[in-house]
């Protein structure tokens, strides 16, 4: 399973500039144009779009793999709908750090778990960004 992250470029309400930025954001995702960002980012950047199905995904043997992820991606907290808790566990690398305790050895699966359990118990917290157990 992949995770699919939502993202949406736009112009601010405040923004000076703003008919101006539409044009640079419509110039930005012209297919073609895309395309070479995808490419720069090594997918970092991957199609919003479904005509980015159509992008020469094999250009690069790193990005060839990935070509079908999004028809099996879904968003964070699938199968419930996305919300605050499940981004906690994302933004706060709450999965990838059970893994990891698990894995190299530092707790047993049952520490594990319990841990990112209790970790997720603070999903209140306000402005803590977590960071990976390396």
């Amino acid at each position: 399973m992949a995770w699919q992250f939502p993202f949406n470029y736009g112009v601010w309400k405040f923004a000076k500039e703003k008919e101006l930025a539409m044009q640079f954001l419509q110039y930005m995702m012209e297919p073609k144009r895309y395309e070479e960002i995808f490419h720069a980012t090594l997918t970092f950047n991957s199609p919003p779009f479904k005509n980015g199905e159509q992008f020469d995904w094999n250009r690069d043997p790193k990005t060839a793999m990935l070509k079908d992820y999004a028809k099996n991606a879904h968003m964070i907290g699938w199968p419930a709908p996305p919300d605050r808790k499940a981004e906690q566990v994302r933004s706060e690398w709450i999965v990838p750090n059970m893994f990891t305790y698990y894995c190299t050895g530092r707790k047993s699966l049952d520490e594990a778990v319990s841990w990112g359990e209790a970790d997720c118990g603070g999903s209140t917290r306000q402005g803590v960004s977590g960071s990976l157990v390396l």
